[in-house]
């Protein structure tokens, strides 16, 4: 049996100090105190970046621009929901969704807009407490939409 290889105390901090020059160059660090909890993004309940059972992926943009944002609801994929969400400084989150599950939304505010390009008559439907309180119709089109009153979104109906 052999003995893991001993690293000599030069070594290490040789390491250290080359894995913090490599931080450095690459302009990584800490947020400032606080920070990480007072942000928060948009999110939904429910949401597969993997798929579901081998199928197609979900995907989320957090801290895109406003062009950005267009790009994504402009060209929203066939067969999926684009849903955009600002992010309370300028930047904004964008979901592209496949499933059809309903969906709790979190931290959604003010104004935001969804594109439906699902296949056939797929409407999609955002609730005020479980009642609709629209309906958004596949026709590719960028609709906005008022987040507060909405808690609840079923993208495919």
């Amino acid at each position: 049996m052999t003995s893991a290889p001993r690293v000599s105390r030069k070594g290490l901090l040789a390491a250290v100090a080359a894995f913090m020059v490599l931080l450095s160059a690459l302009s990584i660090s800490a947020p400032p105190a606080g920070a990480a909890e007072s942000r928060r993004w948009p999110e939904l309940s429910q949401y597969w970046p993997d798929g579901r059972n081998g199928g197609p992926r979900e995907y989320a943009f957090h801290d895109v621009s406003t062009d950005t944002r267009n790009y994504h609801l402009n060209h929203c994929p066939r067969g999926y929901l684009c849903v955009a969400a600002g992010e309370g400084d300028g930047q904004h989150t964008v979901f592209i969704l496949y499933y059809c599950t309903s969906r709790s939304l979190y931290y959604f505010h003010d104004r935001g807009a969804v594109t439906n390009n699902q296949y056939g008559s797929w409407a999609s439907v955002m609730y005020q407490d479980h009642s609709p309180y629209t309906l958004i119709e596949p026709n590719n089109r960028s609709v906005s939409i008022p987040w507060d009153p909405i808690y609840y979104l079923d993208p495919c109906i």
